[in-house]
C-alpha cells in the first residue's frame, strides 16, 4: 500500500531522517493523521503535521491539531 500523503510544516536539514520516518507511517498505512515537534534550545528543529483527523479522511489534519 502506498498512500503518499503531503507533509506540511518545517524540518531542519539535519532532521530529515525524522520527516523520512513520519512519511513512511503514512506510506505503511500505521497513521491517517499525525504532528511531531522537536526543539532544541528553545528553536523548533521539527514542526510537521499531515494526514486527517478522522478515518474517513474527510477533515485535514492542521498544524495546532
Amino acid at each position: 500500500m502506498t498512500n503518499k500523503i503531503e507533509i506540511h510544516g518545517y524540518c531542519d536539514d539535519r532532521f530529515t531522517p525524522v520527516k523520512e520516518a513520519f512519511q513512511k507511517n503514512f506510506e505503511s498505512g500505521l497513521n491517517i493523521g499525525a504532528s511531531f515537534a522537536a526543539t532544541i534550545d528553545g528553536e523548533f528543529v521539527v514542526d510537521i503535521w499531515a494526514g486527517y483527523t478522522d478515518a474517513a479522511q474527510t477533515r485535514p489534519w492542521e498544524r495546532d491539531m
